[in-house]
């Protein structure tokens, strides 16, 4: 289509197409049809309202991340007028309004761009506090990212989370004085089938690299084994108690809420016999310094 002026133009047309308004509210109207049947949806587990905008600002974290963090997909395209610029709400959830943070290039990804318009975006420190000082959104993400995407096929009696050593994103939720809002999607990692072999050295060079390295297949190849996926949105973990030196142990305290939340409701939603498991980079390099590191206590 290149080489004629008129298929230059039409390219130039549906590129230029994909980025209005009329598109991308028809699309999420496409697909609330296709997954009008699906059981995946948001369920809250707050045991008091979550603050507006201009009281308290929030970074949500969505575990595990599946192959293309699945549950919140299908639940938001069930859920199209939760992205009007004036909703704040997130499938029924007050002031729940979603920024996601996953990567510069995800604004212009089929599917991605269409789902959550212009709320997505980079995941960097700079991009999270972009959008709390130029948006009324919550910043959005998944720690575990491409590297825990590997491992989103659990055919054994572990979860698995790539959380193990991974406290940037805690440090920045320290330094904006944002409190986190863990959620956690049930039946994430039964979706799709997943290679199993070498699956820590493919995570890390998935980290690496940021590309995601998990080959899948599911019904028909490529269609996903089920839907029923539940998503619980829990209690915010503080982090005001915290300053940006205490990341390390505020992770830890982080991993034990989410496995105390994890362990209270799997029963219910049919994941009793599993259990979750932190996982990271095997080497992790050591900063040199000649002081005795710090004595680091619980603040949970």
């Amino acid at each position: 289509m290149m080489k004629y002026k008129c298929g230059r133009i039409f390219l130039i047309f549906v590129f230029m197409l994909r980025y209005t308004k009329i598109w991308r509210e028809s699309l999420h109207k496409l697909y609330k049809h296709g997954v009008k049947n699906s059981p995946s949806r948001f369920v809250s587990r707050l045991t008091s309202p979550l603050k507006p905008a201009s009281e308290k600002r929030y970074l949500i974290c969505a575990h595990p991340h599946g192959l293309l963090v699945d549950g919140w997909h299908i639940a938001i395209a069930k859920n199209p007028n939760d992205f009007a610029p004036e909703t704040h709400t997130l499938g029924g959830i007050p002031n729940m309004k979603p920024y996601l943070c996953a990567s510069p290039i995800i604004r212009h990804v089929p599917g991605h761009q269409e789902l959550f318009r212009e709320r997505c975006g980079g995941a960097a420190g700079k991009d999270i506090e972009y959008v709390l000082k130029n948006t009324d959104c919550n910043p959005t993400l998944c720690p575990g990212g491409f590297a825990e995407s590997v491992f989103c096929w659990s055919n054994g009696k572990k979860e698995y989370s790539w959380l193990k050593n991974n406290s940037r994103f805690i440090q920045v939720a320290i330094k904006n004085k944002t409190d986190i809002i863990p959620t956690y999607s049930y039946g994430n990692t039964s979706m799709y089938r997943t290679n199993t072999w070498f699956r820590q050295q493919f995570a890390e060079l998935s980290q690496k690299f940021q590309i995601p390295l998990v080959p899948f297949w599911g019904k028909l190849l490529a269609y996903p084994l089920h839907d029923d996926v539940v998503t619980v949105v829990y209690d915010p973990f503080p982090v005001d108690k915290y300053s940006v030196d205490d990341a390390e142990q505020a992770l830890l305290d982080y991993q034990a809420y989410l496995k105390k939340c994890f362990d209270e409701d799997k029963a219910k939603y049919g994941m009793a016999d599993k259990e979750l498991t932190f996982i990271g980079p095997r080497n992790i390099p050591k900063k040199k310094s000649k002081a005795a590191p710090p004595q680091i206590r619980s603040k949970l």
